[in-house]
Protein backbone atom coordinates (compact mmCIF):
# COMPACT_ATOMS: atom_id res chain seq x y z
CA UNK A 1 0.00 0.00 0.00
CA UNK A 2 1.14 3.20 -1.16
CA UNK A 3 2.01 5.80 1.84
CA UNK A 4 0.17 8.75 1.82
CA UNK A 5 2.52 12.21 0.96
CA UNK A 6 4.16 14.08 3.74
CA UNK A 7 3.00 11.06 6.22
CA UNK A 8 5.92 9.96 8.92
CA UNK A 9 6.11 6.00 8.86
CA UNK A 10 8.38 6.16 12.33
CA UNK A 11 5.23 8.00 14.35
CA UNK A 12 2.79 5.02 13.67
CA UNK A 13 5.43 2.53 14.86
CA UNK A 14 6.38 4.57 18.06
CA UNK A 15 2.26 4.68 18.41
CA UNK A 16 1.60 0.84 18.10
CA UNK A 17 4.47 -0.11 20.21
CA UNK A 18 3.18 2.53 23.34
CA UNK A 19 0.03 0.96 22.94
CA UNK A 20 1.05 -2.70 23.18
CA UNK A 21 3.50 -1.53 26.46
CA UNK A 22 0.28 0.08 27.85
CA UNK A 23 -1.51 -2.91 27.46
CA UNK A 24 1.28 -5.03 28.59
CA UNK A 25 1.02 -3.02 31.99
CA UNK A 26 -2.42 -2.95 32.38
CA UNK A 27 -2.29 -6.72 32.20
CA UNK A 28 0.41 -6.89 34.64
CA UNK A 29 -1.39 -4.93 37.20
CA UNK A 30 -4.40 -7.19 36.38
CA UNK A 31 -2.42 -10.48 37.54
CA UNK A 32 -0.62 -8.09 40.89
CA UNK A 33 -4.15 -7.46 41.99
CA UNK A 34 -5.22 -10.92 41.48
CA UNK A 35 -2.22 -12.09 43.58
CA UNK A 36 -2.84 -9.73 46.22
CA UNK A 37 -6.79 -10.80 46.40
CA UNK A 38 -5.60 -14.57 46.36
CA UNK A 39 -2.98 -13.77 48.91
CA UNK A 40 -5.47 -11.76 51.13
CA UNK A 41 -8.35 -14.35 50.80
CA UNK A 42 -5.51 -17.21 51.69
CA UNK A 43 -4.80 -14.80 55.02
CA UNK A 44 -8.38 -14.47 55.95
CA UNK A 45 -8.62 -18.49 55.63
CA UNK A 46 -5.62 -18.68 57.54
CA UNK A 47 -7.21 -16.28 60.27
CA UNK A 48 -10.55 -17.73 60.83
CA UNK A 49 -8.97 -21.42 60.83
CA UNK A 50 -6.63 -19.99 63.94
CA UNK A 51 -9.70 -18.27 64.91
CA UNK A 52 -11.93 -21.23 64.99
CA UNK A 53 -8.79 -23.56 66.80
CA UNK A 54 -8.60 -20.76 69.48
CA UNK A 55 -12.07 -20.67 70.13
CA UNK A 56 -12.41 -24.27 70.45
CA UNK A 57 -9.16 -24.46 72.94
CA UNK A 58 -11.27 -21.52 74.99
CA UNK A 59 -13.82 -23.96 74.67
CA UNK A 60 -12.66 -26.93 75.58
CA UNK A 61 -10.81 -25.18 78.74
CA UNK A 62 -13.51 -23.82 79.74
CA UNK A 63 -15.64 -27.01 79.64
CA UNK A 64 -12.65 -28.62 81.63
CA UNK A 65 -12.89 -26.19 84.41
CA UNK A 66 -16.64 -26.01 84.73
CA UNK A 67 -16.62 -29.74 85.26
CA UNK A 68 -14.04 -29.68 88.09
CA UNK A 69 -15.24 -27.14 89.88
CA UNK A 70 -19.16 -29.21 89.53
CA UNK A 71 -16.93 -32.35 90.65
CA UNK A 72 -15.17 -30.61 93.60
CA UNK A 73 -18.59 -28.92 94.62
CA UNK A 74 -20.50 -32.52 94.71
CA UNK A 75 -17.26 -34.20 96.59
CA UNK A 76 -17.57 -31.08 99.29
CA UNK A 77 -21.30 -32.17 99.21
CA UNK A 78 -20.54 -35.44 99.45
CA UNK A 79 -18.02 -35.09 102.04
CA UNK A 80 -20.52 -32.69 104.11
CA UNK A 81 -23.60 -35.08 103.62
CA UNK A 82 -21.20 -37.89 104.98
CA UNK A 83 -19.97 -35.91 108.23
CA UNK A 84 -23.64 -35.31 108.95
CA UNK A 85 -24.87 -38.67 108.48
CA UNK A 86 -21.66 -39.54 111.07
CA UNK A 87 -23.13 -36.71 113.51
CA UNK A 88 -26.81 -37.61 113.48
CA UNK A 89 -25.11 -41.79 113.74
CA UNK A 90 -23.18 -41.02 116.72
CA UNK A 91 -24.02 -42.27 120.33
CA UNK A 92 -27.67 -41.04 120.73
CA UNK A 93 -28.07 -42.19 124.15
CA UNK A 94 -25.33 -39.35 124.96
CA UNK A 95 -27.82 -37.21 122.47
CA UNK A 96 -30.57 -37.73 124.49
CA UNK A 97 -28.79 -36.75 127.86
CA UNK A 98 -27.87 -33.76 127.04
CA UNK A 99 -31.45 -32.53 125.72
CA UNK A 100 -33.50 -30.42 128.54
CA UNK A 101 -36.28 -32.35 129.99
CA UNK A 102 -39.67 -30.99 129.26
CA UNK A 103 -40.87 -29.38 132.27
CA UNK A 104 -44.50 -30.81 132.86
CA UNK A 105 -47.10 -28.42 134.41
CA UNK A 106 -49.29 -29.78 137.72
CA UNK A 107 -52.38 -31.71 136.64
CA UNK A 108 -55.06 -30.12 138.61
CA UNK A 109 -56.04 -28.22 135.44
CA UNK A 110 -56.01 -29.42 131.67
CA UNK A 111 -55.73 -26.88 128.84
CA UNK A 112 -58.20 -27.79 125.85
CA UNK A 113 -57.15 -25.47 123.31
CA UNK A 114 -55.26 -21.60 123.07
CA UNK A 115 -56.82 -18.01 121.65
CA UNK A 116 -53.54 -15.99 121.33
CA UNK A 117 -53.70 -12.28 120.08
CA UNK A 118 -50.38 -10.40 119.60
CA UNK A 119 -49.41 -6.65 119.35
CA UNK A 120 -46.04 -5.85 117.57
CA UNK A 121 -43.94 -3.11 118.11
CA UNK A 122 -41.45 -2.73 115.66
CA UNK A 123 -39.54 0.75 116.95
CA UNK A 124 -38.39 -1.60 120.24
CA UNK A 125 -38.79 -4.57 118.71
CA UNK A 126 -40.94 -6.19 121.47
CA UNK A 127 -44.88 -7.72 121.63
CA UNK A 128 -47.44 -7.84 123.67
CA UNK A 129 -50.65 -10.28 123.86
CA UNK A 130 -53.62 -11.34 125.33
CA UNK A 131 -54.89 -15.06 125.59
CA UNK A 132 -57.79 -17.09 126.33
CA UNK A 133 -57.09 -20.78 127.06
CA UNK A 134 -60.26 -23.25 127.55
CA UNK A 135 -59.50 -25.71 130.54
CA UNK A 136 -60.66 -28.49 132.92
CA UNK A 137 -60.62 -28.36 136.39
CA UNK A 138 -59.75 -31.72 137.66
CA UNK A 139 -59.06 -31.67 141.36
CA UNK A 140 -61.53 -29.88 143.67
CA UNK A 141 -60.62 -26.98 145.95
CA UNK A 142 -57.80 -25.59 142.83
CA UNK A 143 -56.98 -22.10 143.37
CA UNK A 144 -53.54 -22.06 142.02
CA UNK A 145 -52.73 -22.70 137.94
CA UNK A 146 -49.44 -23.03 136.80
CA UNK A 147 -48.19 -21.97 133.00
CA UNK A 148 -44.93 -22.07 130.72
CA UNK A 149 -43.83 -18.56 130.71
CA UNK A 150 -40.22 -17.76 129.17
CA UNK A 151 -39.33 -14.86 128.86
CA UNK A 152 -42.91 -13.34 129.48
CA UNK A 153 -44.66 -11.36 132.03
CA UNK A 154 -47.88 -11.38 132.90
CA UNK A 155 -50.02 -8.95 133.28
CA UNK A 156 -51.51 -9.31 137.18
CA UNK A 157 -54.31 -7.37 137.01
CA UNK A 158 -55.46 -8.90 133.38
CA UNK A 159 -55.38 -12.48 135.44
CA UNK A 160 -59.62 -14.07 134.89
CA UNK A 161 -60.75 -16.94 135.20
CA UNK A 162 -64.54 -17.44 134.48
CA UNK A 163 -66.55 -20.55 135.65
CA UNK A 164 -70.18 -20.15 134.70
CA UNK A 165 -71.83 -17.01 136.04
CA UNK A 166 -68.64 -16.67 138.24
CA UNK A 167 -65.47 -15.05 137.69
CA UNK A 168 -62.27 -15.56 139.86
CA UNK A 169 -59.57 -12.70 140.06
CA UNK A 170 -56.24 -12.76 141.70
CA UNK A 171 -56.16 -12.74 145.72
CA UNK A 172 -52.81 -9.95 145.50
CA UNK A 173 -51.43 -8.62 142.31
CA UNK A 174 -48.49 -9.97 143.61
CA UNK A 175 -49.21 -13.86 143.96
CA UNK A 176 -47.69 -14.18 140.37
CA UNK A 177 -44.78 -16.05 140.61
CA UNK A 178 -41.74 -16.59 138.04
CA UNK A 179 -39.22 -19.70 138.04
CA UNK A 180 -36.36 -19.16 135.69
CA UNK A 181 -35.33 -22.21 135.89
CA UNK A 182 -38.22 -24.18 135.08
CA UNK A 183 -39.48 -21.00 132.70
CA UNK A 184 -43.15 -21.13 134.53
CA UNK A 185 -45.16 -18.35 136.15
CA UNK A 186 -48.03 -19.35 139.06
CA UNK A 187 -50.50 -17.49 140.70
CA UNK A 188 -52.89 -17.91 143.11
CA UNK A 189 -56.69 -17.16 142.93
CA UNK A 190 -59.09 -15.14 145.23
CA UNK A 191 -61.11 -18.45 145.43
CA UNK A 192 -60.64 -22.00 144.65
CA UNK A 193 -62.29 -23.74 141.75
CA UNK A 194 -64.97 -25.87 141.02
CA UNK A 195 -64.37 -28.92 138.79
CA UNK A 196 -65.72 -28.61 135.46
CA UNK A 197 -64.84 -26.35 132.38
CA UNK A 198 -63.50 -22.56 132.91
CA UNK A 199 -61.87 -19.77 130.96
CA UNK A 200 -58.15 -18.72 131.93
CA UNK A 201 -57.89 -14.95 130.24
CA UNK A 202 -54.69 -12.80 130.52
CA UNK A 203 -52.18 -10.29 129.02
CA UNK A 204 -48.65 -10.79 128.49
CA UNK A 205 -45.64 -9.07 127.46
Amino acid sequence: MALEAGANPNAKTSSDSQIVSSKKIQKKFEFVCMECVSVVCVCVVLMCNVFVDVMDQLFKSALSVSLLVLSLSLSLHYISLNQTSSLLCQDKTTAVSTMPERELLPTNVKPNSYSISLKLNFDTFTFSGHEDVNLDVIDSATSSITLHAQDLKLEATSIRVKQGDKEYTLASTSDVTYDSKKTTASFTLNNPLEVGAAVLSLDFE
